[in-house]
C-alpha cells in the first residue's frame, strides 16, 4: 500500500513517540519496582529481627521458669541425698508441666547425668550423659539443644537445660522439652506479609521447628535443598530461589542464643503485585496522551502541509499535462502564512505565467512562418505564370513579349525581395524564440537544481531538527515517569508514616497494659509474700500451703519480668517508630523539593519539545515542498524543451524558406538577363 504525506510523516513519529514512551514508562516501572522490593525487604529484615528478639524473649522465659524451679528445696533435697523429697519433687515437676503448656516433659538429672525425676517415668535412671545439652548444663552453663523425636510422644521437642546450684557447685541439672509445634504456633502462627508472604525457623543442622505448614516441622531439612545450602551459610542478608515453579526471595538471620537462623519468604511477584495500579493508570494515561498528540499532529499536518502540497501537486500535473490556462488565484487562499509554501506556490505562479508568455510569443512567430510560407508559395505560382507567359510572348512576338515578361519579372522582384525581408524578419522572430525558450530551459534547470539543494539542506536540517525533538521528547517524558514515581514513593512513604503512627499508638496501649499487669503481679507478690509467712506460722500445717504460695511467689516474679521484657522490646519499637517516622518526615520533604525540582525540568523540556516541534514541521513542509516543487520544475522543464525544439523546427523551416526566396531572386536574375537578351537582339 503506498503511503501518502500525512502516513509518510505521522507513522514514522508516533512510532518513535511510542518506543521513547515505552523506554521511560519501562523504566518509571523499574524504578518504582526496586523501592518497593527495598521498602518490603527493609520491613521482612525489620520482622526477621523481632523474630529473633522473641526467640531470644522466649528461651530466656523458660530459662528463668526452670531456673525458679531449680531453687526449690525438694530439688536441692534431693541433690544433696535426700530420697524422701523425691515424692514431693515429682508431684512439683508434674504440676510444672501441668501449669505451663510449652513443657511436655520436665527432667531432673544429678551431677553424673543420672535421670533422678521425670514426667516420663520410663527413663528413670537412665543415664542421659552422653547428650550435648546435659553435658553443656553439667559445667555450669544453659544450654539448647538440636531438634530431635521424642521417644515418649513422638513429638518433634528441643530441650532447654539449666545447671542446679548447690552450695555454690553444679550438683546437677533440670530440662523442658518443648515441642516444636507448640514453639511454631508462639511464634509464627498468624504472622505473614502479603498474601504469600510467611516466616519459618530452622535450627542449627537445617530441621524446621516452625513452619506454617506443621507437616514440615522436624521433617524436612532446609540443607536438603541447593538454596537452603546457601541459606544455611548465610548468617544474615538474602537470598532469591525457586519453591514449587514459584520464585521467591527470603531474608536470613541467624539467632546468636540458640545458633538457629529466622527466615521470611515471599513471593517476588508480591512486588508486582504493589506496583500493579500505578502501572495500570500509567498505561492508561500513555495511550491518552499517544491518541491526543496522534489526532493534533494528524490536523497540524494535514491543515499546514499535507492539503496546500496537494493542491500545487495537482497544479503542478495539471500544467505537466498541457493545461497552461491553469487559475491558481482559486487556491491561493490555502498559501496564506504557510511559509516555504506559501514562497513555493509563488514561484510556481510566475513560473506558470512566463510559460504562458513563451508559449503565446512561440504561437505568433509559427503564425507569422505561415503566413510568409503562404507568400512564398503565392510568389512561386506567379513565377510559373510568368513562365507561362514568357512562352506565350515568344509565339506571339519576342518584344511584345519580353516587355510584358519583364514587367512581370519586376513585379516578382519586388514580392520576392519584401517575402525576403519578411522571411528574415521571421526567420529573427523564430531565433530569438528559440534563444528565450532556451534560457528558459535554462533557467529552470537552474531553479530545479537549486530546489533540489533546498531540499537536500532541508531534509539534513529535518533530519537535525527531528533528533532534537526526539531527545526533548524523551526528557519530557523521563521526567514525567521521574515526577510520577517520586509522588508514588512519595505516597508510600506518607502512608508508612502512618502505619508507623498507628504502631507507635498501638504499642503504648501495650505498654499500658503491661504496667497494669506488672502492678498486678507486684500485688500478687506481696500477697504471696504474706500467704508464706501465715503458713510459716501454722508450722507443719501450713507446709503445702507454703510450697503453693512459693510457687504464686515465683510465677508473679516471672510475670515481673516477662512484663519488664515485654516492655523494653515495645520500648525498642516505639524508638525505632519515632526514629522512623523522622526518616520518613526528612525522606518526604526531600521528595517534595525533588518534585518540584522534576516539575521545573519538566517544563523547561517541553518549552524545547514545542520549539523542536515547530521547527521539524516547518524543515519538513520545506523538504516537501522543495521535492514536490523539484519534480513539477522537471515536468515544465520538459514542456519548455518540446517548445524550444517546436521553435528550432520552425527557425530551421525558416532557414529553408529563406533559401527558396534567394534560389527564386536568382532565377528572376537570370530571367532579367534574359529578356535584356531578348530585347537587344
Amino acid at each position: 500500500m503506498k503511503l501518502g504525506l500525512l502516513g509518510k510523516v505521522l507513522i514514522p513519529v508516533l512510532i518513535v513517540i511510542t518506543f521513547v514512551t515505552g523506554i521511560g514508562f519501562y523504566w518509571s516501572y523499574s524504578v518504582s519496582k526496586n523501592a518497593i522490593e527495598t521498602i518490603v525487604m527493609e520491613e521482612l529484615e525489620a520482622l526477621n529481627e523481632l523474630l529473633s528478639r522473641n526467640i531470644d524473649t522466649f528461651v530466656t522465659a523458660v530459662q528463668r521458669d526452670l531456673d525458679n524451679l531449680s531453687h526449690f528445696s525438694f530439688i536441692t533435697a534431693v541433690l544433696n541425698g535426700n530420697a524422701n523429697s523425691l515424692p514431693d519433687l515429682q508431684r512439683l515437676i508434674e504440676r510444672f508441666v501441668t501449669d505451663f503448656v510449652y513443657a511436655e516433659t520436665v527432667v531432673v538429672v544429678d551431677d553424673k547425668g543420672v535421670v533422678i525425676s521425670s514426667t516420663d517415668k520410663k527413663i528413670l535412671g537412665q543415664s542421659l550423659a552422653s547428650r550435648g545439652y546435659i553435658q553443656t548444663a553439667l559445667r555450669g552453663t544453659v544450654s539448647v539443644s538440636e531438634v530431635f523425636t521424642s521417644s515418649a510422644s513422638g513429638n518433634t521437642v528441643f530441650c532447654i537445660a539449666v545447671p542446679v546450684e548447690v552450695n555454690g557447685r553444679t550438683a546437677g541439672a533440670i530440662f523442658a522439652a518443648v515441642p516444636a509445634h507448640v514453639f511454631s504456633d508462639e511464634m509464627i502462627k498468624n504472622v505473614h506479609v502479603g498474601q504469600e508472604g510467611y516466616p519459618f525457623i530452622a535450627s542449627q543442622n537445617g530441621i524446621f521447628l516452625a513452619h506454617p505448614v506443621a507437616e514440615n516441622i522436624g521433617k524436612v531439612n532446609i540443607n536438603d535443598f541447593d538454596w537452603g545450602k546457601k541459606a544455611m551459610q548465610m548468617n544474615e542478608g538474602s537470598l532469591s530461589y525457586t519453591w514449587e515453579n514459584v520464585d521467591k526471595v527470603v531474608t536470613i538471620l541467624l539467632n546468636k542464643k540458640t545458633g538457629w537462623r529466622t527466615f521470611f519468604s515471599i513471593d517476588k511477584n508480591y512486588f508486582a503485585e504493589k506496583i500493579a495500579p500505578a502501572v495500570k493508570s500509567s498505561v492508561l494515561a500513555m495511550i491518552f496522551v499517544l491518541f491526543v498528540l496522534s489526532v493534533a499532529m494528524f490536523l497540524l499536518l494535514r491543515f499546514y502541509v499535507s492539503r496546500p502540497l496537494g493542491s500545487l501537486a495537482f497544479a503542478a500535473r495539471q500544467v505537466a499535462g498541457g493545461d497552461i490556462n491553469l487559475n491558481l488565484d482559486k487556491i491561493q487562499q490555502e498559501f496564506v502564512n504557510k511559509g516555504e509554501i506559501t514562497e513555493t506556490y509563488s514561484s510556481i505562479k510566475a513560473m506558470l505565467n512566463s510559460l504562458r508568455e513563451n508559449i503565446a510569443l512561440a504561437n505568433q512567430k509559427t503564425n507569422d512562418a505561415a503566413q510568409q510560407t503562404e507568400l512564398a508559395k503565392q510568389a512561386t505560382a506567379e513565377a510559373e505564370k510568368a513562365k507561362e507567359l514568357a512562352e506565350k510572348a515568344k509565339s506571339d512576338g519576342m518584344r511584345s513579349a519580353a516587355m510584358q515578361l519583364e514587367e512581370s519579372i519586376s513585379v516578382i522582384s519586388s514580392a520576392v525581395d519584401r517575402l525576403s525581408t519578411q522571411i528574415a524578419t521571421s526567420q529573427h522572430g523564430a531565433e530569438d524564440q528559440s534563444a528565450r525558450v532556451s534560457e528558459a530551459a535554462t533557467a529552470m534547470e537552474e531553479m530545479n537544481s537549486t530546489v533540489m539543494e533546498v531540499a537536500k539542506n532541508a531534509s539534513a536540517t529535518s533530519q537535525v531538527s527531528s533528533n532534537t525533538r526526539e531527545k526533548a521528547e524523551e526528557g519530557v517524558h523521563i521526567v514525567q515517569k521521574v515526577v510520577e514515581s517520586i509522588r508514588n514513593v512519595q505516597k508510600q512513604s506518607v502512608s508508612l508514616k502512618e502505619d508507623m503512627n498507628v504502631l507507635s499508638n498501638h504499642a503504648q496501649s501495650i505498654n499500658q497494659i503491661m504496667g497494669v499487669i506488672s502492678d498486678i503481679a507486684d500485688q500478687t507478690n506481696l500477697l504471696a509474700l504474706n500467704a508464706a509467712i501465715e503458713a510459716a506460722r501454722a508450722g507443719e500445717a501450713g507446709r503445702g500451703f507454703a510450697v503453693v504460695a512459693d510457687e504464686v511467689r515465683k510465677l508473679a516474679e516471672k510475670t515481673m519480668s516477662s512484663t519488664s521484657d515485654v516492655g523494653n522490646a515495645i520500648k525498642s519499637i516505639q524508638e525505632s517508630a519515632v526514629k522512623n517516622m523522622k526518616q520518613v518526615d526528612l525522606t518526604v520533604q526531600t521528595i517534595e523539593t525533588t518534585t518540584s525540582l522534576a516539575d521545573s525540568s519538566g517544563s523547561v523540556l517541553q518549552d524545547i519539545l514545542g520549539m523542536a516541534d515547530s521547527t521539524a514541521l516547518q524543515v519538513s513542509s520545506i523538504a516537501t515542498a522543495s521535492e514536490e516543487q523539484s519534480s513539477s520544475s522537471e515536468e515544465i522543464n520538459r514542456s519548455i524543451t518540446h517548445v524550444s525544439e517546436i521553435a528550432s523546427q520552425t527557425s530551421h523551416t525558416m532557414n529553408e524558406a529563406a533559401d527558396s526566396i534567394a534560389s527564386l531572386a536568382t532565377q528572376a536574375q537570370h530571367l532579367q538577363e534574359l529578356v535584356r537578351h531578348m530585347k537587344n537582339s
